[in-house]
């Protein structure tokens, strides 16, 4: 569980300043007293996902773990807008909290590093519609569980295939595809907009992803 370019360089700032030792150590601590990194990272885990938090804190960046809603014994990792998507990774049924920090880790240096996954791209020309779209995945005849990042017509969405019964008959396999519209933040107003790379409110192309 450790953070790698960008994001590591900026926690290191961040972990020698004023306000963070204040805030790991208290008012009653002199600013000047710190560990270091190398004692920071000989900590168990679940010890430095709190100060992680707190770094986080300072980018207005939040993400936190909680017991999932929809799997019982299972953990979600849960995020702000701010916070890029892991794939395929299923972020809301992992199985242990453990399992969970070193996702969110990974989802932090995707956010902090400007990665971006994979996102396949489906002309409209060529894709006449959002059906034609779901047709092509399943004919890549893939597992369940797989998902995927694509853009149509000006949207950015999410896909991921799933088992359902009713589907059987028409020799599909028993397999559906569920799509989700990815919302992006405009980097001037701050709202969300499902159209990709606009904001109408801003009428302007400037958005983070």
């Amino acid at each position: 569980m450790r953070l790698t370019g960008k994001a590591k360089e900026n926690f290191e700032r961040w972990f020698y300043s004023e306000s963070a030792i204040v805030q790991m150590y208290g008012d009653c601590i002199s600013t000047s007293f710190n560990r270091g990194i190398d004692w920071f990272e000989a900590l168990p885990e679940s010890m430095q996902w709190g100060v992680y938090q707190d770094f986080l804190d300072a980018f207005s960046i939040h993400m936190w773990i909680e017991p999932s809603q929809y799997f019982t014994g299972s953990y979600a990792v849960l995020y702000g807008s701010k916070v890029k998507r892991i794939l395929p990774a299923d972020m809301d049924n992992l199985t242990t909290r453990d399992e969970a920090r070193k996702l969110a880790i990974e989802a932090i240096n995707l956010t902090l590093n400007g990665e971006l996954p994979t996102v396949t791209q489906y002309p409209k020309e060529q894709y006449s519609s959002i059906d034609h779209i779901y047709d092509t995945i399943l004919d890549k005849d893939v597992d369940f569980g797989h998902e995927e990042e694509f853009t149509y017509d000006g949207k950015h969405y999410h896909a991921k295939v799933q088992h359902d019964g009713t589907y059987m008959e028409y020799g599909i396999k028993g397999r559906e595809v569920i799509f989700n519209v990815i919302l992006h933040e405009c980097g001037t107003c701050g709202d969300d907009t499902t159209k990709l790379g606009f904001c109408p409110k801003c009428d302007t192309d400037a958005y983070s992803y």
